[in-house]
């Protein structure tokens, strides 16, 4: 009987373990205009040595490298999305929000360009973003 309360017990833990994901659990860490990659893509980084690989080509300043270094892998995955490359500035992208649905997380990115007659770098960007996102099994980039 103890052993029937004891199994219970942990397999209600676990399943409110699971529900835990918020959509409001997510934060846009850097952003930029260069660095990204030339195709359009996006990858979850769950460790931090897959992190600090990744973020090499980044520019990044002393500010923004102590953001990065203090993520906590074990309550967070940092997701990087790539626009890929274009060849005027002007062009963004960002996490537009996070919503937990049955235990998937969706990723809503957001692209914009630059407005008809605006004034833009004439250089090659490759704009990316990374964000911190909750710890999630599966992940859907919408």
């Amino acid at each position: 009987m103890k052993k029937l309360v004891l199994l219970s017990g942990i397999i209600l833990f676990a399943c409110n373990a699971t529900s835990k994901l918020n959509s409001n659990d997510f934060s846009v860490i850097l952003q930029g205009e260069y660095g990204g990659k030339e195709e359009k893509r996006h990858e979850i980084i769950t460790n931090n040595n897959d992190f600090i690989n990744s973020i090499e080509s980044f520019p990044i300043t002393e500010e923004e490298l102590s953001k990065l270094i203090s993520i906590d892998f074990s309550q967070h995955n940092v997701i990087i999305v790539h626009a890929g490359q274009k060849n005027n500035g002007g062009y963004s992208i960002t996490i537009d929000r996070v919503e937990v649905i049955k235990n998937e997380l969706l990723v809503y990115v957001k692209e914009s360009g630059p407005k008809k007659g605006e004034n833009v770098t004439m250089a090659l960007t490759n704009p990316y973003c990374l964000a911190t996102i909750p710890k999630a099994k599966k992940v859907i980039i919408k």
